[in-house]
């Protein structure tokens, strides 16, 4: 009995779909991907206003945060410049003991395990739920 439900509950689970949205200008064709789930029953009055689930990650973020350590190794005194550069505001600043420190700032090479190899698996896993 438990095995069915089990198995009931894992094939009625939520179904995702990866959009992969055109990159834009200066993108590179793994710079943004997106996760979005189907809408939910439309019979249901309260949730007839419910969205797809949607996960946007893009490099730019990443790069920022490289930017930010640099700037600050020069500066320990200076703020997250890059905002306007990008648009939304990532505090940096407030965690960058966490970011810049040597033994775990971010790399060219944990970049590119992590958008290269991480980001689509977790992306495949999740749509596969």
């Amino acid at each position: 009995l438990c095995t069915a439900l089990l198995l009931l509950c894992c094939a009625y689970g939520c179904i995702a779909a990866v959009v992969q949205p055109l990159p834009q200008k200066g993108q590179g064709p793994w710079d943004a991907y997106v996760v979005s789930a189907p809408k939910t029953v439309d019979d249901v009055p309260e949730k007839k206003d419910f969205q797809p689930i949607r996960f946007a990650v893009s490099a730019k973020e990443v790069d920022r945060v490289l930017k930010y350590c640099k700037q600050w190794k020069k500066d320990p005194s200076a703020k997250d410049v890059y905002d306007n550069e990008y648009g939304f505001t990532l505090e940096v600043a407030n965690s960058r003991f966490h970011f810049c420190k040597e033994d775990s700032k971010m790399t060219a090479a944990k970049k590119r395990i992590l958008l290269m190899d991480v980001l689509p698996a977790a992306l495949k896993l999740h749509s596969e739920r």
